[in-house]
């Protein structure tokens, strides 16, 4: 299955998980529903906290796409941090309950791809066929 390149915008973070569901139900994603809702929700929530810094009124644009059975997912931020982060590939056992890093740990160990960029993050996931 392929659908176009869908577009959404948030504001805050108090209609997210509506909004996961919409996407993952617009998608027909239903078998990846715990992975592509922990990752949206990991990256909708650092972009919403470190990005927009708690902002209501700061957008969140959301893209997604699917392409046979990759989903990309696109989350930007509307804050003027234009730094790179880097995404951890492990996280330690005296870090695990850090505040920073673990919601990108999760996304990294869950998807097929992690890119973040001038306040956009990049994920790619191969579906359950």
């Amino acid at each position: 299955m392929t659908t176009g390149r869908k577009k959404y915008i948030l504001f805050g973070v108090e209609n997210y998980k509506k909004l996961i569901d919409r996407i993952i139900e617009e998608h027909q994603i239903e078998k990846d529903y715990f992975e592509i809702r922990t990752i949206l929700t990991e990256a909708i929530t650092n972009a919403f906290k470190h990005g927009n810094k708690c902002n209501e009124k700061m957008p969140i644009y959301i893209h997604t796409r699917l392409d046979g059975h990759c989903f990309e997912m696109e989350i930007a931020d509307t804050g003027k941090n234009k730094d790179t982060i880097s995404i951890p590939k492990s996280i330690s056992e005296d870090n695990v309950m850090d505040s920073g890093g673990r919601g990108l740990f999760l996304i990294q160990s869950m998807a097929d791809m992690v890119v973040f960029e001038n306040n956009i993050l990049v994920i790619r996931k191969r579906l359950t066929v």
